[in-house]
């Protein structure tokens, strides 16, 4: 199977920055939407990503939890470390399901791991090849059009058939969003 994502940044608003819409396509028909934004009271603020599907109904998210984590991971060489990462939670019908999370990885590359629904993954990021495998055997193979983070872009999304493409539209996305959060973190430094 073949999906297209497709990211457009949207308008800044006053308290909210770096929002996403991304459109996702199979054979040129729209099929889902997704949305992500970020809320900014004093620090950067939590992620939340929705996926819905073409007639805007809400089929899952996931946000991230763990303010304590957000909080550490804008302080200057405590932010590199792997404790300081604040994982994504997926939630499915308002239900955890289970979650994502960044855990570092050679320049270059950011490498994630999860578990949802007693499926382990881990998301291998070279760059412009992402990865996605479950219980060890790889699922899927994205294609990133360029190295874009928080610009309008592409991805192209090869799926074996039998794998859950919300799943793996979620993992997409996340590691888009914390690809271009974490790059832009340790650029600083």
């Amino acid at each position: 199977m073949e999906l297209v994502i497709e990211k457009k940044q949207l308008k800044k608003y006053k308290l909210e920055t770096r929002k996403h819409e991304f459109k996702i396509y199979s054979d040129e028909e729209l099929i889902y939407t997704a949305k992500r934004s970020r809320m900014r009271p004093i620090i950067e603020g939590m992620t939340k990503i929705y996926l819905y599907d073409k007639y805007e109904n809400k089929i899952c998210f996931i946000k991230q939890e763990g303010w304590l984590q957000r909080i550490l991971i804008n302080i200057p060489i405590i932010g590199s470390f792997l404790f300081a990462m604040c994982p994504y939670i997926f939630y499915k019908d308002e239900v955890r399901q289970g979650y994502l999370k960044w855990q570092g990885g050679k320049v270059n590359t950011a490498n994630a791991v999860g578990e949802i629904n007693n499926d382990k993954y881990k998301i291998h990021d070279d760059g412009r090849n992402i990865f996605i495998d479950c219980n060890g055997k790889q699922v899927a193979h994205i294609i990133r059009d360029k190295f874009m983070p928080y610009e309008d872009g592409k991805y192209k999304l090869f799926l074996d058939e039998d794998f859950d493409k919300e799943i793996a539209i979620m993992c997409t996305i996340f590691i888009d969003i914390d690809f271009s959060e974490t790059r832009s973190i340790f650029y600083n430094f």
